[in-house]
């Protein structure tokens, strides 16, 4: 795996929170995988070396001055190289020739492209404009048209500006208005003032309400702390306060320092008294040195004792090393002792091999011999094959002898395969024997492809043969459907579905779904439907969501419906809604207006026992009064929760 592509997901956050990579600010890696630390260095080296640079481009010395069309051609000329490494190194290293004169030029450029991933760099091209001409890239950074690129421009450029003048910066995001997008700002230029004085960052972070952001606002503090004096570092991380700040530093520091210094990290580690901590530390600081030297890592784990601490250990750098090398990944699990996780384990490390390399993953489950192994082994290979080639998977399914393992094989794939390509799923489908696997994949195909396009999965149910597969497919369609078009939806459950459970259900769900986008739209199309389950059932749903949106509007409307079971359904299902909201009078009214008296007196002693509890007097001033709960219940209840030592005795 390349060692910068767990850095390119996270480009955008790194650049949110105002600091460099290692290439740039020499401070580590912008980014929550510690893996991306590593490599960072060994990987400009190999980059930048005659001997094994891939890229016909050659890069002059870091920080050599160009002019504004040289600097573009050179930018345009690293956008294009194929290499995802090459090309995100080049434009690293080419920000050290940054100037006054030639940064807009750049940062231009990098955002034209059509590559997202990329564009996030153009955000540390401005932080380094920003150091040399605050005014100039903020008001760049202010002028970009879409909101989400303004907001991250300005982070930017801010976190550049701090890096030179703190107190200007932040004076200037001071100006913000409250809410997250100043939040960021701070952190922005917290992270650059960290660079020159990181027990002053963290004081400010403390204090400014922003302790709780984690890893985002620890890192540039904690990696800074570590080049400083590790000891120190790790002293003062594991003196703050228990919560996500305290373990993103503790995190950091482990593997921060045991890049520098193993034994000592590892030896601090060990020693922490938190257990969490604990964990979290010596698991950042293994995985480190799994990655360098992994015989003996494992060997120092085998000398660890047997329990939970050791297979969390083991469970982590399991993860880790799957990546690199499944054999290695797969050794590991002789030092977990529970035969359920090392499965779990087994599954997860099949799944990721088949994805990289599915013949050797497929070579290795052939020659197991377990019968248990080779059936967890199985269940991952095929969920690895379904995201990359699910005819494969599908394929491998065959083998499977039938039983549990087959049909929930069948039901993965026909769920992984219809994200990606439902027609061709689908068609899969139709493929497979008669039986419950086949249904199963059938509603399950049915439901991702009508997410995408339910127009598309509705026709391919119409063409199914009539029966259950059919009924319920179409079941699971319409509520994916009646998110982006309810009134269709309905036209087709009412006209397609059969009476019974299946058009019930399904107008629920409709109701349900429309209900959240238009809850009075969908009121009304309720109330519309013939007296019935189907009404009664859509009803309620709908209620029940409006209520929970807009009481007073809701029962406003609500009023006006009938007598009837539908309208009761509605009450005994949105009545605790006004309960809980604290209006208990309004809920008990609600209640005694039910047309069928027994679910009448059954629910209002259901709310007279909760009122009794919450407020006896008011409960029994309302008791004396209602006709609805017999002299039996009210005794009981009085001497159940008003007098229990009476009723006791």
């Amino acid at each position: 795996m390349k060692a910068w592509i767990p850095l390119l997901g996270t480009a955008g956050a790194a650049f949110a929170i105002g600091y460099g990579v290692a290439a740039f600010t020499g401070s580590g890696p912008a980014s929550g995988d510690t893996r991306s630390a590593s490599h960072s260095s060994s990987a400009l080296a190999r980059l930048f070396s005659s001997s094994s640079r891939t890229s016909s481009h050659t890069l002059g010395a870091p920080g050599t001055k160009l002019s504004e069309a040289d600097l573009v051609a050179e930018v345009q000329a690293a956008l294009a190289d194929p290499d995802q490494e090459d090309r995100f190194g080049q434009l690293w290293w080419l920000m050290k020739s940054v100037t006054r004169e030639n940064a807009r030029a750049a940062v231009e450029a990098i955002r034209k492209d059509s590559n997202p991933d990329t564009r996030y760099i153009a955000g540390y091209f401005l932080r380094a404009w920003a150091k040399l001409d605050p005014q100039a890239a903020l008001t760049y950074a202010q002028g970009l048209p879409q909101e989400s690129q303004r907001r991250e421009a300005i982070i930017g450029a801010l976190g550049g500006w701090a890096t030179n003048d703190y107190e200007a910066a932040s004076r200037w995001a001071k100006t913000l208005p409250d809410g997250q997008f100043r939040r960021q700002a701070q952190q922005a230029i917290l992270g650059a003032l960290a660079e020159k004085d990181p027990e002053q960052a963290l004081q400010l972070a403390m204090t400014s309400g922003l302790n709780g952001r984690g890893f985002d606002l620890a890192y540039p503090i904690f990696s800074r702390f570590v080049r400083q004096d590790p000891t120190r570092a790790a002293e003062r991380a594991a003196s703050l306060p228990a919560g996500q700040l305290r373990r993103s530093a503790v995190s950091i520091v482990a593997n921060s320092w045991g890049m520098q210094d193993r034994e000592a990290a590892l030896e601090w580690a060990q020693g922490l008294s938190d257990r969490s901590s604990r964990q979290q530390a010596v698991a950042s600081v293994t995985q480190q040195w799994a990655r360098e030297d992994f015989s003996a890592t494992f060997a120092w784990l085998k000398k660890l004792p047997a329990g939970s601490e050791r297979n969390e250990l083991v469970r982590n750098l399991t993860y880790s090393a799957m990546d690199q090398d499944p054999m290695n990944a797969i050794s590991l699990l002789d030092l977990v002792s529970s035969t359920n996780e090392q499965d779990n384990m087994l599954r997860n490390i099949a799944s990721n091999w088949a994805r990289m390399d599915p013949a050797a993953a497929r070579k290795w489950a052939d020659s197991q011999t377990d019968a248990a192994v080779k059936r967890a082994v199985f269940d991952g290979l095929v969920s690895g094959l379904a995201d990359t080639d699910p005819q494969a998977a599908a394929n491998l399914v065959k083998t499977l002898p039938p039983g549990d393992a087959q049909r929930n094989a069948t039901e993965r794939i026909s769920s992984q395969w219809a994200n990606n390509d439902p027609a061709a799923a689908a068609q899969w489908a139709l493929g497979l024997p008669a039986g419950d696997a086949r249904d199963q994949a059938i509603r399950n195909i049915a439901s991702q492809w009508a997410d995408a396009d339910p127009a598309a999965a509705m026709k391919w149910v119409d063409q199914l043969p009539a029966g259950t597969a059919r009924d319920n497919a179409a079941a699971n369609i319409v509520g994916a459907w009646a998110r982006t078009d309810p009134t269709a939806a309905a036209q087709w459950a009412l006209a397609k579905l059969p009476a019974g459970d299946q058009l019930n259900n399904a107008l629920s769900n409709i109701a349900s779904q429309w209900a959240n986008n238009d809850p009075a739209a969908a009121a009304q199309w309720s109330s519309t439907l013939p007296e019935g389950s189907a009404r009664t059932q859509a009803l309620t749903s709908t209620m029940h969501e409006w209520v929970g949106q807009d009481p007073t509007h809701a029962l406003s409307w609500f009023s006006s419906v009938p007598a009837g079971e539908a309208r009761d359904e509605a009450i005994i299902h949105f009545w605790d809604q006004i309960y809980q909201s604290g209006d208990i009078v309004q809920s008990q009214q609600w209640l005694s207006s039910m047309s069928d008296p027994k679910k009448r007196s059954t629910h209002l002693f259901y709310l007279a026992r909760r009122w009794i509890q919450r407020d006896p007097t008011a409960a029994q001033a309302w008791m004396s009064t209602t006709p609805d709960l017999s002299a039996d219940t009210k005794q009981k209840l009085i001497a159940t929760y008003v007098h229990p030592q009476q009723a006791a005795q």
